[in-house]
């Protein structure tokens, strides 16, 4: 709908605040509206750049991408606060700060494992370091 123009006018992006009020079934809509949005946006820059052409409007998908931000943090919130009132826990991996191979500090999300490092094989011969024959 917009191909082609130079002269766009654009809207501001979706507050928090406004994201609340909203029913999941609408935020859930609403995701996808501007999914398509970006995806057309990101297209349209590509076209642009093909062209030579100067993109009308780039901050238009500043906007899109600050409204997902705020709809996926909404909705983080709710799923918090619902984990929260059902079981007392967030409902979030548990995840701890460890350092890695070159002393840096890095988050690492704790993940569950049927079998033990230790007494998985497969991960014995890929990881554990054996001499040279």
């Amino acid at each position: 709908k917009n191909w082609g123009k130079h002269d766009i006018k654009v809207g501001r992006s979706w507050r928090k605040e406004e994201l609340r009020i909203k029913s999941n079934s609408d935020l859930h809509k609403l995701w996808f509206v501007l999914l398509k949005e970006r995806n057309m946006l990101m297209t349209m820059e590509e076209e642009s750049k093909t062209e030579f052409e100067i993109f009308p409007n780039p901050e238009r998908l500043d906007k899109v991408k600050e409204s997902m931000h705020n709809l996926e943090e909404v909705l983080m919130e709710r799923n918090r606060a619902y984990h929260m009132l059902e079981t007392g826990e967030t409902g979030e991996r548990p995840a701890k700060l460890l350092q890695n191979q070159f002393g840096l500090t890095v988050f690492h999300k704790m993940t569950e494992h049927f079998i033990p490092k230790y007494m998985n094989k497969k991960w014995r011969e890929k990881f554990v370091f054996t001499e040279f024959s």
